[in-house]
Protein backbone atom coordinates (compact mmCIF):
# COMPACT_ATOMS: atom_id res chain seq x y z
CA UNK A 1 0.00 0.00 0.00
CA UNK A 2 1.03 3.33 -0.58
CA UNK A 3 0.55 6.83 1.19
CA UNK A 4 2.81 10.01 0.17
CA UNK A 5 6.25 8.93 -0.05
CA UNK A 6 5.30 6.00 2.21
CA UNK A 7 5.20 2.54 0.78
CA UNK A 8 4.44 -1.20 1.75
CA UNK A 9 4.76 -4.39 0.00
CA UNK A 10 6.93 -7.46 -0.66
CA UNK A 11 9.98 -7.09 -2.99
CA UNK A 12 13.22 -9.00 -3.82
CA UNK A 13 16.47 -8.28 -2.42
CA UNK A 14 19.75 -8.20 -3.72
CA UNK A 15 22.64 -7.92 -1.33
CA UNK A 16 26.43 -8.47 -1.10
CA UNK A 17 29.14 -7.57 1.64
CA UNK A 18 32.58 -6.83 1.16
CA UNK A 19 34.67 -9.29 2.51
CA UNK A 20 37.66 -7.86 4.66
CA UNK A 21 35.99 -4.66 4.66
CA UNK A 22 37.15 -3.92 8.64
CA UNK A 23 40.91 -4.79 7.67
CA UNK A 24 41.15 -2.57 4.89
CA UNK A 25 42.62 0.90 6.03
CA UNK A 26 40.41 4.25 5.66
CA UNK A 27 41.34 4.61 1.69
CA UNK A 28 40.76 1.11 1.34
CA UNK A 29 37.67 1.25 2.34
CA UNK A 30 37.18 4.57 0.50
CA UNK A 31 38.48 2.50 -2.91
CA UNK A 32 36.04 -0.60 -2.17
CA UNK A 33 33.14 1.55 -1.53
CA UNK A 34 33.06 3.42 -4.67
CA UNK A 35 34.12 0.13 -6.56
CA UNK A 36 31.35 -1.65 -5.81
CA UNK A 37 28.51 1.32 -5.68
CA UNK A 38 29.81 2.39 -9.63
CA UNK A 39 29.44 -1.57 -10.74
CA UNK A 40 26.19 -1.88 -8.61
CA UNK A 41 24.80 1.18 -11.49
CA UNK A 42 26.13 -0.36 -14.09
CA UNK A 43 24.67 -3.53 -13.09
CA UNK A 44 20.97 -2.06 -12.75
CA UNK A 45 21.59 -0.25 -15.60
CA UNK A 46 19.31 -1.62 -19.11
CA UNK A 47 17.59 -3.92 -16.65
CA UNK A 48 14.24 -1.52 -16.97
CA UNK A 49 14.25 -1.48 -13.15
CA UNK A 50 12.59 2.27 -12.70
CA UNK A 51 13.20 4.70 -9.82
CA UNK A 52 10.33 3.59 -8.30
CA UNK A 53 10.99 0.23 -8.29
CA UNK A 54 14.04 0.72 -6.07
CA UNK A 55 15.31 1.44 -2.95
CA UNK A 56 18.87 1.43 -1.33
CA UNK A 57 19.73 0.54 2.00
CA UNK A 58 23.70 0.96 2.52
CA UNK A 59 25.60 -0.16 5.36
CA UNK A 60 28.98 0.99 4.42
CA UNK A 61 30.63 -2.67 3.87
CA UNK A 62 27.68 -3.44 1.57
CA UNK A 63 23.77 -3.01 1.13
CA UNK A 64 20.70 -4.17 -0.03
CA UNK A 65 19.42 -3.57 -3.37
CA UNK A 66 15.45 -3.82 -2.80
CA UNK A 67 13.08 -3.99 -6.07
CA UNK A 68 9.51 -4.08 -6.09
CA UNK A 69 7.88 -5.94 -9.01
CA UNK A 70 8.81 -9.03 -11.04
CA UNK A 71 10.99 -10.92 -8.36
CA UNK A 72 13.70 -12.52 -10.85
CA UNK A 73 15.23 -8.93 -11.49
CA UNK A 74 17.34 -9.73 -8.17
CA UNK A 75 18.64 -12.58 -9.89
CA UNK A 76 18.89 -10.86 -13.16
CA UNK A 77 21.28 -7.88 -11.06
CA UNK A 78 23.57 -10.39 -9.40
CA UNK A 79 24.26 -12.29 -12.40
CA UNK A 80 24.77 -8.81 -14.14
CA UNK A 81 26.83 -7.50 -11.26
CA UNK A 82 28.84 -10.78 -10.90
CA UNK A 83 30.14 -10.75 -14.20
CA UNK A 84 31.09 -6.64 -14.14
CA UNK A 85 33.00 -7.27 -10.71
CA UNK A 86 34.82 -10.32 -12.35
CA UNK A 87 35.97 -8.45 -15.34
CA UNK A 88 36.87 -5.17 -13.25
CA UNK A 89 39.08 -7.05 -10.93
CA UNK A 90 41.06 -8.41 -13.89
CA UNK A 91 42.39 -4.89 -14.56
CA UNK A 92 43.46 -3.96 -10.38
CA UNK A 93 46.37 -5.02 -8.78
CA UNK A 94 45.82 -8.47 -6.75
CA UNK A 95 45.97 -6.72 -3.20
CA UNK A 96 43.17 -4.33 -4.40
CA UNK A 97 40.77 -6.59 -5.76
CA UNK A 98 37.67 -6.40 -3.48
CA UNK A 99 36.04 -10.11 -2.84
CA UNK A 100 32.29 -10.25 -2.55
CA UNK A 101 29.59 -12.48 -0.62
CA UNK A 102 25.80 -12.28 -1.73
CA UNK A 103 21.99 -12.85 -0.66
CA UNK A 104 19.10 -13.32 -2.38
CA UNK A 105 15.45 -12.94 -0.43
CA UNK A 106 11.76 -11.83 -0.95
CA UNK A 107 9.70 -10.43 1.93
CA UNK A 108 7.91 -7.28 3.12
CA UNK A 109 9.56 -4.26 3.61
CA UNK A 110 7.86 -0.38 4.35
CA UNK A 111 9.61 2.39 2.87
CA UNK A 112 8.91 6.09 4.12
CA UNK A 113 10.28 9.42 3.62
CA UNK A 114 12.16 10.92 0.53
CA UNK A 115 16.22 11.87 -0.78
CA UNK A 116 18.28 11.35 2.33
CA UNK A 117 15.31 10.99 4.86
CA UNK A 118 14.56 7.75 3.63
CA UNK A 119 14.29 5.20 5.56
CA UNK A 120 13.62 1.19 4.93
CA UNK A 121 12.50 -1.22 7.42
CA UNK A 122 11.09 -5.03 7.15
CA UNK A 123 11.93 -8.64 7.65
CA UNK A 124 13.36 -8.08 3.80
CA UNK A 125 16.15 -6.23 4.87
CA UNK A 126 16.42 -8.48 8.49
CA UNK A 127 15.99 -11.55 7.06
CA UNK A 128 18.91 -11.15 4.42
CA UNK A 129 21.06 -9.80 6.73
CA UNK A 130 21.05 -13.22 8.64
CA UNK A 131 21.54 -14.96 5.54
CA UNK A 132 24.95 -12.92 4.88
CA UNK A 133 25.97 -13.16 8.73
CA UNK A 134 25.18 -17.19 8.73
CA UNK A 135 27.48 -17.44 5.60
CA UNK A 136 31.18 -18.89 5.88
CA UNK A 137 33.31 -15.92 5.66
CA UNK A 138 35.96 -18.09 3.64
CA UNK A 139 33.39 -18.34 1.25
CA UNK A 140 34.22 -15.65 -1.03
CA UNK A 141 32.17 -15.80 -4.08
CA UNK A 142 29.23 -17.69 -2.46
CA UNK A 143 25.37 -16.76 -3.42
CA UNK A 144 22.79 -17.92 -0.85
CA UNK A 145 19.33 -17.31 -1.55
CA UNK A 146 16.64 -17.46 1.28
CA UNK A 147 13.06 -20.15 0.56
CA UNK A 148 10.82 -17.61 0.26
CA UNK A 149 13.02 -16.12 -2.39
CA UNK A 150 13.43 -20.24 -4.27
CA UNK A 151 9.81 -20.36 -4.12
CA UNK A 152 8.89 -17.02 -5.51
CA UNK A 153 11.30 -17.55 -8.43
CA UNK A 154 10.70 -21.15 -9.22
CA UNK A 155 7.00 -20.16 -9.64
CA UNK A 156 7.48 -18.39 -12.53
CA UNK A 157 8.82 -21.43 -14.23
CA UNK A 158 11.40 -19.99 -16.01
CA UNK A 159 14.15 -20.38 -13.72
CA UNK A 160 15.38 -23.82 -13.58
CA UNK A 161 15.55 -25.76 -10.19
CA UNK A 162 18.78 -27.13 -10.38
CA UNK A 163 20.16 -23.75 -9.74
CA UNK A 164 19.44 -23.73 -5.67
CA UNK A 165 21.43 -26.61 -3.59
CA UNK A 166 19.78 -26.91 0.41
CA UNK A 167 22.11 -25.96 3.05
CA UNK A 168 22.01 -26.38 6.79
CA UNK A 169 19.94 -24.33 8.04
CA UNK A 170 21.25 -21.03 9.97
CA UNK A 171 20.00 -20.07 13.20
CA UNK A 172 19.61 -16.53 14.24
CA UNK A 173 20.84 -14.58 17.42
CA UNK A 174 16.91 -14.92 18.96
CA UNK A 175 16.65 -18.35 17.82
CA UNK A 176 15.01 -18.57 15.14
CA UNK A 177 15.69 -21.51 12.08
CA UNK A 178 16.08 -20.03 8.75
CA UNK A 179 16.06 -22.16 5.34
CA UNK A 180 18.88 -21.35 3.12
CA UNK A 181 20.12 -22.53 -0.52
CA UNK A 182 23.34 -21.82 -2.07
CA UNK A 183 22.95 -20.55 -5.37
CA UNK A 184 24.92 -21.79 -8.40
CA UNK A 185 25.57 -21.44 -12.26
CA UNK A 186 28.56 -22.56 -13.70
CA UNK A 187 29.70 -20.64 -15.44
CA UNK A 188 28.50 -17.18 -14.22
CA UNK A 189 27.98 -17.05 -10.42
CA UNK A 190 28.22 -18.56 -6.87
CA UNK A 191 30.45 -21.77 -5.54
CA UNK A 192 30.78 -25.26 -4.92
CA UNK A 193 29.88 -25.67 -1.06
CA UNK A 194 31.25 -28.46 0.64
CA UNK A 195 29.27 -31.88 1.25
CA UNK A 196 29.33 -31.31 4.86
CA UNK A 197 27.65 -27.85 4.68
CA UNK A 198 24.78 -29.60 2.12
CA UNK A 199 21.20 -30.47 4.30
CA UNK A 200 21.12 -33.44 6.02
CA UNK A 201 24.59 -33.56 6.24
CA UNK A 202 25.97 -34.69 9.84
CA UNK A 203 26.67 -31.62 11.85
Amino acid sequence: MSKGNNWQGDVSVFSYDIVGFTKFDQSGQVRAKEFTDDILTKAIDGLGISVEQKSWADTGDGGFLLISGDARQALRVLEKYVRLITEANKDRLPERRVRLRYALHYGMVHRGGAGKGQHLIGDAINNCARLLAGMRKEHVGQVVASGDYRNKVLAFGTVPEELFTRLKDITDKHGGSHEVWNVRQSPGYGIDVPPEDLHGSPR
